[in-house]
């Protein structure tokens, strides 16, 4: 219940201020379903084109008009398709780097964790060991 108080809360205030949804993608682990979902959410315009391509692994569905074969294609139409193209390799490599350097991120902070967590459990250890032996010589 915390949370849905907490949420209605903050729904409320930002509507009282007038402030405007902003949509963000949740990414999940199933491929084959956040490309759905990024499509759908582009489709709706909640996510701008360049936020869904930045989430894509592949290539994002092209017009197909790009795909015709170049004889029925002008060469001014050609040089353009050729141009767009560049334009959204450039998006997707941009958004692999982008969730490269997200990923590695996240595995430094979860090495940070681990270790703080282990130096934590390592001066746990090492008292409780005094403390035996601290016993063990008072018995003894």
């Amino acid at each position: 219940m915390a949370f849905k108080d907490a949420y209605n809360r903050l729904v409320r205030e930002n509507r009282e201020r007038g402030q405007s949804v902003r949509w963000v993608a949740s990414l999940g682990w199933d491929e084959v379903r956040r490309e759905q979902a990024l499509c759908l959410a582009r489709e709706r315009g909640r996510l701008s084109a360049k936020d869904v391509a930045g989430y894509l692994v592949g290539p994002a569905v092209l017009p197909t008009a790009l795909l015709a074969a170049p004889a029925t294609l002008s060469k001014e139409k050609l040089a353009h398709n050729k141009r767009h193209l560049e334009g959204v390799m450039a998006i997707l490599v941009n958004g692999q780097k982008k969730m490269a350097a997200q990923r590695e991120q996240a595995a430094n902070a979860e090495r940070f964790e681990f270790e703080t967590r282990r130096a934590a459990y390592l001066r746990q250890v090492e008292r409780c060991q005094r403390e035996r032996q601290a016993a063990v010589h008072q018995v003894g």
